[in-house]
């Protein structure tokens, strides 16, 4: 969960923040969102929707901090691993995951 502090067109000075080479750009007009205060929470269902969401807090459970790496790549490994969905041939997204959950 996040707290979501701005939006803006997405320019050059947001690529290195958003995981693309220098000068590379999004291939469709697209928006930089400033995110703050990550807390993470317990998976949990909800429907599907491309769009920012609320859900009820009753449904929010938060994961206490890590006390250390090995603890986090657990937790990502048991808690959210098996929600993670591969598209065919995306050997890259499998890879990074099997490297933050290692």
């Amino acid at each position: 969960m996040v707290t979501l502090t701005g939006i803006e067109p997405f320019g050059p000075q947001h690529c290195e923040a958003a995981g693309f080479e220098p000068g590379e750009m999004p291939d469709r007009p697209s928006y930089a969102r400033h995110l703050d205060n990550l807390q993470w929470v317990e998976p949990f269902d909800v429907k599907g929707t491309l769009h920012l969401f609320e859900v009820p807090d009753e449904k929010i459970a938060y994961i206490d901090p890590f006390e250390d790496e090995s603890e986090q790549r657990r937790v990502l490994r048991e808690l959210f691993l098996p929600h993670v969905y591969f598209a065919r041939g995306d050997n890259e997204a499998r890879e990074y995951w099997a490297e933050l959950c290692d």
